[in-house]
């Protein structure tokens, strides 16, 4: 039996509250004198719910929660919102141009998931783009990447290693917008990336034994999720 720290079990029904399925009454009566706050929110954190867990203890008499906490996740929130747009306008200037070189591509997780999962773009958190094309349009999509200004570490050797065995690439955009959010985020442990990055795939390998024609079935049930009033 896995035994949970009481940390856990707050992050746990915080979540529960913002979902429904917990009373307010009962998620304060957790929070008792010897909660590790601290611990609370580096838990959050490595979850990726921290825009949640302050969402719900907005909603707790403040006497129950300290001032320093409420004041970190208030601004830990707010960079988390300050990215999430900042990264949703870089989603949008990347499938532009694709988009105008004659390429499809289908978005998918970060801003995508968060629009189309959570009630606001900003209660989500994550750190890179997710954009998948064609097989045959892949190389055609990562030099028009480099165009935009990415970059990727690794030599032409071993990204044919990863387009074959984890059909996808990742590659850096390393920008003064970037530097300047990262400064923001790495103290917190927010973000574990040094630089903006896209993961550009051509699939999505299951955990055993996958098939190119799978793939196929992918652009063929897609759905649009508006994305600061665009179409995507």
């Amino acid at each position: 039996m896995i035994s949970l720290t009481s940390e856990v079990i707050v992050l746990v029904a915080c979540i529960r509250l913002y979902l429904g399925t917990i009373t307010l009454i009962e998620v304060t009566s957790l929070l008792t004198p010897n909660l590790h706050w601290e611990t609370l929110l580096k838990e959050a954190i490595a979850y990726s719910v921290m825009p949640i867990l302050y969402q719900s203890l907005k909603k707790i008499e403040t006497n129950h929660i300290p001032p320093s906490v409420m004041l970190q996740l208030r601004t830990l929130n707010r960079m988390n919102g300050l990215n999430n747009l900042s990264q949703t306008k870089e989603l949008l200037r990347v499938l532009g141009q694709l988009k105008k070189s004659g390429i499809e591509a289908i978005a998918f997780k970060g801003p995508i998931l968060a629009a189309s999962v959570y009630s606001s773009g900003t209660l989500r958190q994550y750190n890179d783009l997710d954009i998948m094309v064609h097989r045959q349009d892949f190389w055609r999509a990562k030099a028009i990447l480099i165009d935009l200004g990415y970059q990727s570490s690794s030599s032409p050797e071993i990204e044919v290693a990863m387009f074959d065995f984890h059909l996808q690439i990742s590659l850096s955009l390393d920008s003064p917008e970037s530097k300047m959010f990262n400064q923001q985020f790495q103290p917190s442990l927010l973000h574990s990336n040094r630089e903006r990055s896209i993961d550009l795939h051509w699939g999505i390998p299951p955990r055993r034994i996958w098939h190119t024609e799978r793939f196929k079935q992918l652009w063929q049930n897609l759905q649009i999720v508006m994305l600061m009033e665009q179409p995507i």
